[in-house]
């Protein structure tokens, strides 16, 4: 966003600080959570393509 070529390519910008390596920033169990998430948006759960593929097409509201 800073560069001179980025010009014009944003609107608006959210600013974080912090670590992605941050202990709160890394989930323990990634894939229990996103098989949690999924069946309470009524997604299936044991193939992780479909899974994938119905999240992706979930309003963010759900």
């Amino acid at each position: 966003m800073l560069s001179p070529l980025a010009r014009g390519l944003f609107q608006r910008a959210i600013l974080q600080s912090g670590s992605a390596l941050s202990p709160w920033a890394i989930a323990r169990d990634a894939l229990a959570y996103t098989r949690q998430v999924a069946s309470h948006v009524k997604c299936p759960t044991k193939d992780s393509a479909a899974l994938v593929a119905c999240l992706g097409k979930r309003p963010v509201q759900d």
